[in-house]
C-alpha cells in the first residue's frame, strides 16, 4: 500500500538551464510524509548535461529527513545516452548513499535503459541492484513504462 501525489513548478531561465520546485505527499499504510525539493538541470557544451537537487521533509515517518542528488551525463549519437548519479538520503537513524550508472537508447517512440545501482547503508556493505526499463511515449504528455529490477 503506497500512494504518491506530487505537484511541480519548473521554469527555464534560458535555453541551457531549468529550475524546479516540487511538493510530494506519500502515503504508506497509515502514515503520511510530505517532501519539498528544489533543483536545477543544465545543458553543458558538447552534449553534456548535469543536475542538482535537494530534498527535505519535516518530521518524516518513513521518507528521509534530507536528501541530495547530483548527476552528469552525455547524449551520444544514434539515440544513446549515459548518466552517472550520486544520491544521499539521511534518515534519523541512518544514511544511505547510492551511485548509479545508466545507459539508455531512444528509438522511435520508445526508450530502453539499463542501470546499475550500488547502495550503501552507512556502516554496512554495498548492495547492487539492476534495473531494466522500457518506455513507450504515446504522445508528448503520455507515456507507459515497465521496470524489471533485481537486487
Amino acid at each position: 500500500d503506497w500512494n504518491s501525489q506530487s505537484a511541480e513548478v519548473s521554469w527555464q531561465r534560458n535555453s541551457r538551464s531549468l529550475y524546479f520546485s516540487r511538493l510530494t505527499r506519500d502515503e504508506r499504510f497509515d502514515q503520511t510524509d510530505t517532501q519539498f525539493a528544489v533543483g536545477s538541470e543544465w545543458h553543458l557544451p558538447g552534449a553534456w548535461f548535469a543536475g542538482l537537487a535537494l530534498t527535505t521533509s519535516d518530521n518524516p515517518s518513513f521518507q528521509p529527513k534530507t536528501g541530495a542528488t547530483a548527476h552528469i551525463g552525455r547524449s551520444l549519437a544514434a539515440g544513446w545516452g549515459l548518466d552517472f548519479r550520486w544520491q544521499q538520503k539521511r534518515y534519523d537513524t541512518a544514511t544511505v548513499t547510492t551511485y548509479t550508472a545508466l545507459a539508455e537508447k531512444y528509438f522511435g517512440n520508445y526508450r530502453a535503459a539499463y542501470s546499475l545501482n550500488a547502495s550503501r547503508l552507512h556502516g554496512e556493505q554495498t548492495s547492487l541492484a539492476h534495473l531494466l526499463t522500457l518506455n513507450w511515449y504515446v504522445t508528448d504528455r503520455t507515456s507507459f513504462g515497465i521496470v524489471m529490477a533485481t537486487g
